[in-house]
């Protein structure tokens, strides 16, 4: 049984942000990779992606020493992916 056109569609767009805002992680460009993770989180929440973009979030608030954020993330991440 294959899968609908458009959840295909999504998945590829969800697994490009996650691209793109791994590539900005990596540069250090921490607000262009906080967009795309975001957006990752508002437009393909079914994603798989969506525990990987948490996780990340949690890295990169962490890194720059927002502790709280990270935590906000951190334990959204628990909450739904135990």
């Amino acid at each position: 049984m294959s899968r609908p056109d458009s959840v295909n569609a999504q998945s590829m767009l969800a697994a490009k942000e996650m691209e793109i805002g791994r590539y900005y992680q990596f540069s250090h460009q921490w607000i262009s990779a906080i967009n795309r993770y975001n957006e990752v989180l508002e437009n393909y929440k079914t994603s798989v992606y969506t525990a990987e973009s948490l996780h990340r979030l949690v890295e990169i608030y962490y890194s720059l020493g927002l502790y709280e954020e990270a935590k906000k993330y951190a334990a959204t991440l628990g909450h739904n992916f135990p």
